[in-house]
């Protein structure tokens, strides 16, 4: 057995050892392979930088002396000049083919052609850029920017331009020689690309990606030539082919001398502890005996108890059940809820998690309760263990604690019922003190000091007689004496000394406690009581101010009613009125124009010119009558709750007409711009069309009016006084903006601007105005607000736009 064992050992270990072999020849070969193309790569990258840099320095180049010729140009209107140095300089170098200056409309000023170049193009006269493509990149150049193009069809060719001070100026560059020295400039040749992905070696039209490594070389953000070689096909392994076959032989031989030296010493070990096992099972049935010698003391004296992962009780001790009032069958097999109040199963969970994965913990103050329904307390010791169905159980043992448990509680509640009187003693509003039986201070609070000025150190040197006027000791003296008698002396007047010497009066309490050895000794500022009979007369003052204002508002309130009756009897007298004067203003506007016609009839005489110039202002003063006529004929339409389409633009000018008496004495009225006249009204001029009750809408323009001539007449010179009106729209709402000069809306006004009887008027005003204005913008499922800018108030209303019809 003992052969047989070293063998298997030792094939095990040969058996692993060419595994390992397997895998560090797969990773060695691997990460060879990997690094020989990694070297080769990097080699081959180092190339392609080296060449993008050659063709970025020769852009750079031109773009140099691009910038000499701008600089030399601007200075130099001579075109014959001009040619003569471009000739001289710039076609020194036989890359460049041609030069010319094109003007910012377009046109091409001069072309100059380089008849020393390495390549001749065709040359063409002078014309017109517009519709070249790179003409509007060229247009977007900001001064002395450089921009960099390819003209369709010649891709040997880059143009470089930069933009002058009054034109543009564009060299023509060859880029064959240059690419040709970069292609054959290494064994693997280098293929290029221009901007439009067209190789300029035509034989290759496409190529693998994966075979060749590329740079990209940009002349613009997304213009960009592309530089590609072709990776090496084979990287040859010379220390693979020297020396893998003897690496590998090597770790062969030594791993059968390891596997021989392992495979001694593990057979060593083996032996020992086959002798130790056997010394083990003796310890064992040994410790077993004693084991349960101990489980039989532990089931009398120990509170023991096993439960399931369900939380059923599996085994319980003696003591345990005893202590519970129970016998062990009427415990096991139920769960420990009958006895614990608390769910184990979540505390267990938690402590678990705590004690980081830890099988063994304990949990301190568990509540139960007894079968006598008597409550106790335990600390717990609980153990977690697995058996062999990878279940587990917990061993939990527990001591009582019953008794610890009420003597803490009792200890904290003295805590606590301590520290409540000491919070309500400290933050009281009074001056409270304990005194002995002969008047001394033995604690005082944070307000007797406040009150009296002492520290707390200085009052407990001194006594209640000591800190009393002289006039008042006796008294005070004879109060402590007889305390023992009265018990209680309550809310009596007294003048105390503060520590600076100033006499304060307060109101003195003393009240014996229970066990006749301390005083309770209370001041009370009377000041407290001389605020509250000051509040009191306030508050009295105030009502009645506030009824008086109340009274007021009433009375205008009422006298706003009366008036709104008789504008509403005025409405319905104008009404008739505006239809009366109608019929004779037709006849005699009609009569006028018949007069007119005569008066045309006559001969030429300055009789004749000046019956058609009073003609003419009787026509005038009649087409005035008419529109004021109109205005209140429309003011006094009586269709109140019918709404339909109304121009905006109109409902404004019939506001204006009506307060054009009085606007008319206070500033200048814009609409939309231009001054109002109200002798050339014309309600078609803007259309903005919305649903409204048009009566109800001039009544919200008249209001804000007047509300703007109110403020604007408290500006003294009329010329600086002005009112604008604008109304605008967009896709779905009308917008109409009323803003004056006349200094804005306070603060506080703002805040409360549509609440009824808010006004800023000193006299006249009741302030409902604006609220009545809300109310019917809102009606109309508009929107109004005021704010203030420049210098002064803008008001915006917002009103549901429709089609114009």
């Amino acid at each position: 057995m003992k052969m047989t064992f070293n063998i298997k050992l030792f094939s095990a270990f040969i058996l692993l050892i060419i595994i390992i072999l397997l895998v560090i020849n797969i990773a060695f070969h691997k990460y060879y392979t990997e690094y020989s193309n990694k070297v080769e790569s990097d080699k081959l990258e180092y190339i392609l930088d080296a060449k993008s840099d050659s063709f970025l320095n020769f852009i750079r180049k031109y773009d140099e002396k691009l910038g000499l010729v701008e600089r030399f140009l601007s200075n130099n209107s001579d075109k014959k000049d001009v040619t003569n140095n471009i000739k001289k300089y710039i076609f020194e170098d036989k890359n460049i083919l041609n030069f010319k200056i094109v003007s910012f409309s377009s046109k091409e000023s001069l072309k100059l052609y380089n008849q020393n170049a390495n390549r001749n193009i065709p040359v063409k006269g002078l014309r017109t850029l517009y519709m070249e493509p790179y003409f509007k990149e060229l247009q977007n150049l900001d001064r002395f920017e450089i921009f960099h193009f390819c003209e369709d069809g010649n891709r040997d060719f880059l143009n470089f331009a930069i933009r002058g001070e009054k034109e543009f100026y564009i060299i023509k560059v060859d880029l064959k020689t240059l690419f040709d020295n970069i292609s054959s400039s290494h064994s693997n040749r280098i293929l290029i690309q221009d901007t439009h992905g067209v190789f300029f070696d035509l034989s290759k039209t496409e190529i693998n990606s994966r075979d060749y490594i590329s740079k990209k070389v940009y002349i613009k953000d997304n213009k960009f030539y592309t530089f590609y070689i072709k990776k090496a096909s084979n990287t040859q392994d010379v220390l693979r082919n020297d020396y893998y076959s003897f690496i590998i032989l090597f770790i062969f031989i030594l791993a059968i001398v390891l596997a021989y030296i392992f495979t001694t010493i593990i057979n060593r070990d083996n032996k020992k502890v086959e002798d130790e096992n056997k010394k083990l099972n003796f310890d064992i049935e040994e410790n077993s005996l004693a084991l349960n010698e101990n489980q039989k003391i532990m089931n009398e004296h120990i509170m023991f108890i096993q439960i399931d992962k369900h939380g059923v009780i599996s085994d319980i001790s003696h003591a345990f059940s005893s202590f519970l009032g129970y016998e062990q069958s009427e415990l096991i097999g139920h769960k420990y809820t009958l006895f614990i109040f608390k769910d184990m199963k979540q505390v267990l969970k938690k402590a678990l998690k705590n004690s980081l994965n830890s099988k063994t913990f304990e949990l301190r103050n568990i509540q139960g309760k007894r079968k006598n329904l008597e409550s106790f307390w335990v600390d717990i010791f609980v153990e977690e263990i697995s058996l062999a169905d990878e279940s587990f159980v917990y061993n939990v043992i527990c001591q009582d604690v019953t008794d610890k448990k009420r003597i803490y509680n009792l200890y904290q509640d003295l805590n606590t019922k301590i520290d409540e009187y000491d919070a309500i003693f400290e933050n009281v509003d009074s001056g409270i003190a304990l005194l002995n039986l002969g008047g001394q201070f033995v604690k005082i609070n944070n307000k007797m000091m406040t009150l009296l000025g002492y520290s707390e150190k200085e009052l407990l040197g001194l006594s209640a007689i000591d800190v009393i006027v002289p006039s008042s000791k006796d008294i005070l003296s004879k109060m402590l004496n007889s305390i023992g008698d009265l018990t209680k002396i309550l809310k009596v007047e007294k003048i105390f000394i503060k520590k600076d010497k100033t006499p304060i009066h307060l109101e003195l309490s003393l009240i014996l406690l229970s066990k006749k050895e301390r005083i309770i000794f209370i001041l009370n500022s009377l000041e407290d009581k001389r605020e509250l009979q000051e509040l009191n007369f306030n508050l009295e003052k105030t009502i009645k101010k506030e009824i008086k204002k109340s009274k007021a508002k009433d009375i205008i309130h009422y006298q706003e009613q009366i008036k709104s009756a008789k504008l509403s009897y005025i409405g319905a007298l104008s009404a008739g009125i505006t239809h009366e004067i109608n019929t004779p203003l037709t006849y005699v506007k009609g009569n006028l124009e018949l007069m007119l016609y005569d008066i045309e009839d006559l001969e030429p005489s300055a009789i004749k010119d000046r019956m058609l110039q009073d003609s003419q202002k009787m026509k005038e003063g009649l087409n005035r009558i008419a529109n004021i006529v109109e205005s209140m004929r429309e003011i006094s339409h009586s269709k109140e709750g019918v709404k339909s389409n109304f121009n905006i633009y109109a409902t404004i000018l019939t506001a204006l007409t009506m307060a054009h008496n009085r606007a008319k004495h206070i500033s200048k009225i814009y609409l939309n711009g231009e001054v109002f006249d109200i002798n050339s009204v014309n309600s078609d001029k803007y259309i903005f069309m919305s649903n409204v009750q048009k009566q109800r809408i001039e009544q919200i323009w008249i209001i804000i009016i007047n509300n703007a001539l109110d403020e604007l007449i408290k500006i003294e010179d009329y010329d600086k006084r002005e009112l604008k009106i604008d109304i605008l729209e967009d896709k779905n709402s009308i917008l109409v903006r009323f803003k004056d000069n006349a200094g804005g809306l306070s603060k506080d006004i703002l805040k409360k601007l549509f609440e009824p009887f808010t006004s800023s008027k000193t006299q006249g005003g009741m302030g409902i105005g604006l609220s009545i204005a809300k109310k019917i913008v809102e009606e109309h499922n508009g929107s109004i607000k005021a704010y203030n800018e420049d210098n002064g108030a803008l008001f915006e209303i917002r009103l549901k736009k429709e089609d114009n019809v």
